[in-house]
């Protein structure tokens, strides 16, 4: 009866055993299984998180790149607004040369009609008839 006893308890023991064994075994699993979970979650956290910076680092070059566009264009524009206004300033310049001369040519013509009315020799009839001009005349200046 003894040995029935005992052997009774070896049993005990190894079915005690072997459950607890068993439970570790579950424990360990569900350890295992949670540990993998968070594995992955944190490996896609960490991909989210490699996408951002790429995006951003797109985005920033994008920004970079939209602003030399940008100043390309603002430069190109000033530059053709200063070929404008050099292009104006001479048009207004050669206008007013123009107007000038126009002037000018009124203005001879306006001297010979007063000399031919009063009857006064006209430049071209008083070179002919001009006496020549001494160059040591202190007379006569020279403009």
């Amino acid at each position: 009866m003894r040995t029935n006893r005992s052997l009774r308890i070896c049993l005990w023991w190894s079915l005690t055993l072997r459950l607890s064994l068993q439970i570790h075994l579950m424990i360990l699993q569900k350890l295992l299984m949670q540990e993998q979970k968070n594995y992955r979650k944190e490996q896609a956290r960490k991909l989210r998180e490699e996408q951002e910076t790429k995006r951003e680092r797109e985005r920033e070059k994008e920004r970079i790149r939209a602003g030399k566009e940008l100043m390309e264009t603002k430069r190109i524009a000033e530059e053709n607004e200063r070929k404008r206004n050099i292009a104006l300033r001479k048009a207004e310049k050669d206008e007013e040369k123009k107007a000038r001369e126009k002037i000018m040519l009124k203005v001879n013509a306006d001297k010979l009609e007063r000399k031919r009315r009063l009857g006064l020799p006209t430049e071209t009839e008083s070179a002919s008839t001009s006496n020549p001009v001494s160059p040591l005349d202190p007379k006569v200046h020279i403009l």
